[in-house]
């Protein structure tokens, strides 16, 4: 059975109305093998969300912080104190929070493309271009494990050989014009 994802474990977690003197009270088990965050390797859950990454868990762990920081900025900037502020449980929707996680890859990925082709055309030989789109085609590899968590080696190798032929026909084309006195 699959495990539970963390966004799910910890919204259940925090509802404090389940637990009382450590046990939990619909089945009264203990709360420590119901509350853990990940969830516990005895907990499975019958139907399975989007699978998180491990940016989705990092953005998840420092939601709370996040939440207290906007709730407390907001307060000061309608200058209310924050005891008349009504105390409400704070969360976010797992979809939103996945979506937010696509647009911030989709932007990574341009803005990479992009100065890697600014930093090539900075260079003044082709082996100083070879070796800094070796070392970037390898920073591809390594962030494509935190932003595709389940690509297949096939498709990271694919990408990988991708990225780096259309940097080679770059060099290329750069050394023809240094070559030819075009540029």
């Amino acid at each position: 059975m699959p495990d539970q994802p963390n966004v799910h474990a910890r919204s259940f977690a925090r509802r404090q109305e389940l637990f009382r003197d450590g046990v939990y009270v619909p089945t009264r088990e203990p709360a420590e093998i119901w509350s853990q965050v990940p969830s516990s390797s005895r907990l499975c859950v019958l139907k399975v969300g989007e699978e998180e990454d491990v940016t989705t868990q990092a953005a998840v762990k420092c939601a709370d912080c996040v939440y207290t920081w906007l709730g407390k900025t907001m307060i000061r900037v309608r200058n209310r104190p924050a005891a008349q502020e009504p105390s409400r449980q704070r969360y976010i929707k797992s979809a939103t929070l996945g979506t937010a996680m696509n647009v911030i890859a989709a932007t990574i990925l341009p803005a990479f493309l992009a100065s890697t082709l600014v930093l090539l055309s900075l260079l003044k030989t082709d082996k100083m271009r070879i070796v800094l789109l070796g070392i970037l085609s390898w920073v591809l590899t390594m962030s494509l494990f935190v932003l595709a968590p389940k690509a297949k080696r096939n498709e990271l190798y694919s990408i990988t050989s991708a990225y780096f032929a259309v940097g080679g026909i770059f060099i290329g084309a750069k050394s023809v014009d240094v070559s030819s006195g075009m540029l």
